[in-house]
Formats: C-alpha cells, structure tokens, sequence
C-alpha cells in the first residue's frame, strides 16, 4: 500500500514546527546520551527509580460508570538530569480511570490495569479517557493516563502547542516517561494491581514500548501506530517537513562538538539500512547499476574516484561514509549522458570547447558544500534518534510474545521499510495491520486499538494469572469480560466529537 495522502494532506495543515531553536545545548545532548545507556539496560534502570517511589493521590472524583483518581509526583529524573528538565515538567502528573465494580472473581487476584502514554499534540487526559479509557472499564480493565513532560500542564510558557523548542526537548521528555512509568508500575503493583501493561498510539506507542523493556516481569505491550525507531518520523516521515532543517544545519556546522565527541557516543544500529535508498542487498544501486559500473563511466571520463571500495563495504553500503562516493559518482553519470547528447568532435574541431568559468565553479563548490552539510546533519539526526529511540538499544522484554502491535499499512508519518522488523527486535509479537494510514488510523480505528488491549490481557491472564484451573473459577468474570466485551466498539462520531472538541 502506497503512502496515504490524507497523512500528507493532514500535516499541510498542521502549523506546529518542530525544533525551532535547533539542537540544544552540546552538553546538554551528551549528557542525556550517557544517561540512555544508564535507563536502556534493565538492570541498571532498576536502581534509578525505588519499588516505594512516594505517589500523591490528590483528587478523587466519582462518576456514575468510573471512578477517576489524579495524583502527581517528582519526577525521578530529577534525581539525575535535573538541570535539563524544565521547572513546569518536574511534577509528573496522572489520572486513573477505575471501574466502579471489580469484574473479577476474589480467589482469581487479577486487576489488570493498563499505562495510557500520550501521542503527539495530546495535552492532558480527555481524549484518552474517552477513546480508551471509559470502553476499557467493561473489561475491568483500569486505566493510568500519564501527562507527557512538555505537554499539557507541564509545557514551557514559550513552546507553541506541541512544537518542541529543541531535539534535546524530545530526548528530555523520553527519558522522563521511560522512568516515570516505572514510578507508575511499582505503584500499581504496590496498590494489588496485576497483570499490569503499558500502550500508546504514534508516539505514546513508542514510548510504551521503551518504557516497557526495563520492568522486570512480563508486561502486556500494546504500542499502536508506532515501530522499532523513532529516527525515521524525523529524517523520512511527514514530520521531517515541520523541521527548519537550514537552523539545525548551520548549528551543526558551527559546534564541532556535535561531529567530534558526540558522533562517538552514537551506536548505528540501523546504519545499513540508510544506504537502501541509494543500494540494495545485493550492492546494486537502484537502477540495476553496480557499483563497477559506475566506475567505468567514470573511467571513460578519465576521473578518479578514489578508493571508493575502501570506503563502502562490499555488501549493503552500510557506512554513511559511502553516501559522498556515491554522489560523485552520481555527478559523473549525470555528466557523461549530458557530454554524450552533443557533437563533441565538432566542439573540439573548432577549438571551443566549453571552459568552466571561475564563477561557475565557486556557485559549484558551494553547491556541493551545502549538499554534504544536508546530509551530515541528517546523518547526525537519523545517529541520535537512533540511539535514544531505537529499541534495539534497550533491553528486550521479558516476554515478547505478550507484545501485540497495531500498525497502518499506508502509514507516511512512522515508515517502516527502513527499519529493521518488530518481529526480530521482540520475537514472537502479534503485528496486526490496519487498511489505512497514521492519521485515518489514529482518528477512527481505536476500536482496532481497545480490542488488541483486551486481547493482549486476556492472553497474558490465561498464561501467568491462571493460579487454579479454569473450570475451578466459577465466575471468572474478568477473564470471561476480557474476551468478550460488551462494550460497542463499532466508531461513532458522538465520541469522536467528545474526545476531540469539547475541552477537558
């Protein structure tokens, strides 16, 4: 399935710019780097956030079909980076949506209760608590909706909407959810909660599925509209669009920081795949050329192209030193068709053959100047978000088969051919397409969403919170309920209008 347009459409009229002020502090980005390695590994994660974190309940609200609880805290990276978080996200704030009755047997102990993380341009709890949430109460499924730092009630009083102001922001806000929702998983379990699970859509799905690699037990996984990276939205995706690529390539240029020491705390995990635009699997360039063949157009030119074997590995051009071999080359091509249309020994008898002027050549070199710049800034840009995102950098889940993905096939916002597949990162996780792209998906298809929810629960039941045989539970309700749920699941534009117009 080609890419959806309504995706392209929809972020024509979306305003909000990303990374407006570029990078971020240099030493700010290396810092938050070093920490990633601590909050990737399971083990070291563990230490950073205690099992009796203090959580304040501070509100309690009763409805006729749910009970909702808000509650805050500090958040734990305070405890590490707390000169890169801004003062207005250092309270981590939460809602709970709880049944109003337990839908379980009392001998059973199941209370399965489920992390909400927040997509992108999601502020606050409404829109949650309304598509996910409230039909998830008739599977007795509690619901934990937790605030995204930069978003909301925690966003600084100069981001625009969901803008963020810099990469650093987007780096500050992961680590805080990654540690935050363990904050929220020792709570719940502390409070008889279990089998417990995290679940997202587009970046709240991403954010699941990092957060979910460092709990210690297995975890229903439920990340919609999202993958393995996130360095992909950024550097291919829609969303590249919304970013002032020119700010982010001349801060690059400037700060030798970001090529010298930064670029060394980077681990490419997907690096192969970057040639794939350029190569195939089998070292041919698109086109059906290979690499020898673009030699020997360049030898018949009599132009050298240095030790461009050397440069690019014999395989799948997996190094992004092999991206400058290859342009030239491209420029070669490019310029033997273009010797080749006209009447060369009639240019040469006459003795004019064009001489470059030195104008022409300064308006060259500065146009090759400024095409390296392009791609060593999206270079850097697809290194970083590789590093702090790509799942492949963090611990795999301790069950990867209660992993269940829901993803759209004309997705233009999160493209996945360039990723590796979510079925070798977590082996053994359900993917489950939906006919649609990110946009179309994310609006109308969370009834695709709730059922991989419950779904996913009641498989992660039936395997580790089945203590007694199932025809010993006389009314396992909640196992029953999760199953089959009574709520109508079908869209309606009743609840699409509640959870997207009218203000929480």
């Amino acid at each position: 399935m080609s890419m959806s347009r309504v995706d392209l459409i929809y972020r024509r009229l979306i305003l909000t710019k990303f990374y407006t002020r570029g990078w971020g502090k240099p030493e700010e980005m290396k810092k938050l780097l070093k920490m990633q390695k601590l909050i990737s590994n399971r083990k070291t994660c563990a230490g950073l956030v205690s099992p009796d974190y203090k959580v304040n309940i501070d509100k309690k609200i009763e409805y006729k079909e749910c009970t909702v609880l808000r509650g805050s805290f500090v958040t734990p990276a305070m405890n590490i980076l707390s000169e890169v978080v801004p003062t207005v996200s250092q309270t981590a704030r939460f809602e709970i949506v709880m049944p109003q009755k337990e839908l379980h047997d009392g001998n059973s102990g199941v209370r399965p209760a489920c992390i909400h993380m927040a997509g992108t341009g999601d502020h606050g709890f409404h829109r949650r608590r309304e598509l996910l949430g409230k039909p998830l109460l008739e599977s007795g499924i509690t619901s934990v909706l937790l605030e995204n730092p930069f978003y909301g009630s925690r966003k600084p009083k100069d981001q625009w909407r969901s803008g963020l102001l810099h990469v650093n922001d987007l780096f500050v806000m992961g680590s805080c959810l990654i540690l935050e929702a363990q904050v929220l998983l020792h709570w719940l379990k502390r409070n008889g909660y279990g089998p417990l699970g995290l679940t997202g859509i587009s970046m709240g799905g991403h954010m699941a599925s990092l957060a979910a690699t460092n709990w210690p037990e297995p975890l229903a996984v439920i990340p919609c509209m999202s993958w393995t990276s996130a360095s992909v939205v950024w550097t291919e995706g829609v969303l590249s669009r919304a970013i002032p690529w020119r700010v982010l390539e001349l801060q690059y240029a400037k700060n030798p920081v970001f090529e010298r020491e930064i670029m060394k705390l980077i681990n490419e995990v997907d690096s192969y795949t970057l040639g794939r635009e350029f190569a195939g699997d089998d070292g041919k360039l698109k086109g059906g050329n290979t690499l020898g063949e673009w030699r020997c157009v360049s030898s018949t030119l009599g132009i050298f192209c240095g030790d461009v074997k050397s440069k690019l590995p014999d395989s799948r051009y997996n190094k992004y030193n092999g991206y400058r071999a290859l342009v030239i080359c491209w420029v070669i091509y490019q310029l033997s068709l273009t010797l080749q249309s006209h009447d060369l020994s009639q240019l040469t008898r006459a003795g004019n053959l064009p001489v470059m002027s030195q104008e022409l050549d300064d308006k060259d070199k500065k146009s090759r100047e400024e095409r390296r710049r392009q791609q060593e800034t999206v270079k850097f840009m697809r290194g970083v978000m590789d590093q702090v995102t790509h799942l492949g950098n963090f611990s795999p889940l301790v069950d990867p088969t209660m992993a269940t993905l829901v993803v759209a096939r004309g997705d233009a916002y999160f493209p996945k051919s360039n990723l590796t597949s979510m079925a070798v990162v977590w082996p053994g996780c359900q993917i489950r397409e939906i006919n649609s792209g990110h946009v179309a998906g994310c609006l109308i298809h969370t009834s695709a969403f709730n059922r991989a929810i419950i779904e996913t629960f009641s498989r992660i039941i039936s395997k580790y919170h089945m203590t007694k045989p199932t025809n010993q539970i006389i009314a396992h309700k909640s196992a029953t309920n999760l199953s089959k749920p009574r709520y109508d699941y079908s869209f309606s534009w009743k609840s699409f209008l509640r959870a997207f117009v009218i203000k929480a």
